[in-house]
């Protein structure tokens, strides 16, 4: 691939990376203002439960699948453009499935907050959710995250070990991002917000790590493209 071609994919990506962090602040944002959350509809809980919180968060939940729907085409595309800017040949295979599995990861957040919209006016027009349908939101949310996880597994053997932060991206998405994803949906109930509070974690310093390899990247290429 010509340099000037993966020095635009390595700009891209790192531009789409602060934009992701940038929409996961607004995030907080609106979890202080509105108090909800789109983490409790990703659980299966008793349907009277489910029903009460949705009750109390259906405009909330409709500006938070605003800021995600556009989150989501962010963080996709920024994990598109970060892995094509290390294809080379030999490596295609592993970047295709990593690149599947994102835009799997991608489409299921995708089609998650279109049926949260749903949801919320089905609801308002009488006809609350039943016990198919929490169950559906519930594996399909897992099913979205370990995608995501086996994405970013994929991507650190594509890296090249040549500076600290490629080092640190590549064994963090080894060793913590993908147990720490997989305890998520597997610790008792007690310690499930423990972790949901890690994964938060490892998400923004996986995309504060692209973009500083990806920083890296841009400033290599250019002093190749220079000589």
């Amino acid at each position: 691939m010509p340099n000037e071609i993966r020095l635009s994919h390595f700009r891209a990506a790192r531009g789409l990376s602060w934009f992701a962090i940038a929409f996961i602040g607004l995030f907080w944002v609106l979890l202080f203002s509105d108090g909800v959350s789109q983490h409790y509809f990703q659980s299966f809980h008793p349907i009277d439960e489910y029903r009460k919180a949705l009750d109390l968060s259906v405009e909330g939940l409709r500006r938070s699948v605003t800021i995600d729907n556009h989150f989501i085409v962010v963080y996709t595309c920024a994990a598109l453009f970060f892995l094509l800017g290390f294809s080379r040949p030999g490596n295609g295979p592993v970047i295709g499935v990593a690149v599947g599995c994102y835009l799997a990861a991608g489409l299921l957040d995708l089609g998650e907050g279109m049926l949260y919209v749903v949801m919320g006016d089905a609801f308002r027009a009488g006809m609350p959710p039943g016990e198919g349908l929490i169950f559906f939101f519930a594996w399909a949310a897992m099913l979205k995250w370990h995608f995501a996880y086996i994405g970013l597994f994929l991507l650190t053997f594509v890296i090249p070990q040549e500076t600290f932060a490629a080092r640190l991206l590549i064994w963090s998405g080894r060793l913590i991002v993908l147990p720490v994803g997989v305890l998520v949906y597997t610790v008792d109930p007690e310690f499930k917000p423990v972790m949901l509070l890690v994964r938060f974690g490892t998400v923004v310093a996986s995309y504060l790590l692209m973009i500083a390899v990806a920083g890296q990247q841009i400033r290599s290429l250019g002093r190749t493209a220079t000589k």
